[in-house]
């Protein structure tokens, strides 16, 4: 029986694949695991929304209470954050002189489409954040909150941060990269050539896909995780963001 391990490693510059044969390995950390057979999640919500009660209350746990919240409160913030740039890039415009704001006719316009867009994806970031305190199977969360205060992009506890925001839009932009169909040229470029090389490494006429194990750090929104599992083999991604944890989940789960 053919039995492999592969780590998978890159970066700007290079890209490698690391190859070792027979080992057991035991990894600690953040994993999210991808198998086309086996997907489970832990419970379903009773509750939509996000202030974290657990039963530990170690100095530790406390800190990583607060980071999950404030993580989850960026979430919720993205639709009063982005409408508000809006209606600061509204004002700006409307501060020019009529002659220059003549020479945009349509911007205007496209600023209704950007509200028309950050709604929609208000719609789903609600459903990326709404189970996302019981997909760990090793914590148990409470939520509680009131619906209202996310329909009026209220946050419950603190005001993120625009280094936070800055993170919500960036995974909303990877969504594009890596579950989209104008996704699919910059996917071939940076994924296919690590899907290839496992498949000449490991074809299936020579040892069964499954016996081969293969880790992706920084597995970001999984598809190429997915795309390694769905060839049949066994692939776990590790990710460290909570921002790109709980879209994978959802993308991947839901």
């Amino acid at each position: 029986m053919c039995k492999h391990f592969i780590l998978i490693w890159w970066s700007q510059l290079f890209l490698t694949v690391f190859i070792v044969l027979n080992v057991d390995v035991t990894f600690v950390g953040v994993f999210v695991k991808f198998r086309m057979d086996d997907v489970c999640r832990n419970g379903s919500a009773n509750n939509d929304d996000a202030n974290i009660i657990s039963s530990s209350n170690t100095p530790y746990d406390e800190k990583e209470r607060a980071h999950f919240n404030r993580i989850v409160s960026a979430f919720r913030a993205y639709r009063a954050f982005s409408l508000l740039r809006i209606v600061n890039t509204e004002k700006y415009f409307l501060s020019l002189p009529v002659n220059h704001r003549a020479l945009l006719k349509s911007f205007r316009d496209n600023l209704d489409v950007i509200r028309t867009c950050i709604e929609k994806n208000n719609n789903i970031i609600k459903l990326i954040v709404k189970d996302v305190a019981y997909m760990f199977e090793n914590v148990s969360h409470t939520l509680t909150c009131s619906t209202n205060q996310e329909e009026k992009g209220g946050v419950h506890q603190s005001v993120p941060s625009m280094n936070d925001q800055d993170k919500v839009q960036v995974t909303l932009k990877q969504f594009v990269r890596d579950w989209s169909e104008e996704g699919a040229g910059e996917r071939r470029t940076c994924y296919q050539p690590i899907i290839d090389e496992i498949l000449a490494h490991f074809p299936a006429h020579t040892c069964a896909p499954h016996d081969v194990k293969v880790l992706v750090p920084g597995a970001g929104l999984g598809r190429l995780a997915f795309e390694i599992a769905r060839r049949g083999y066994t692939c776990q991604g590790n990710e460290f963001s909570l921002f790109m944890l709980f879209a994978s989940n959802f993308v991947l789960n839901k």
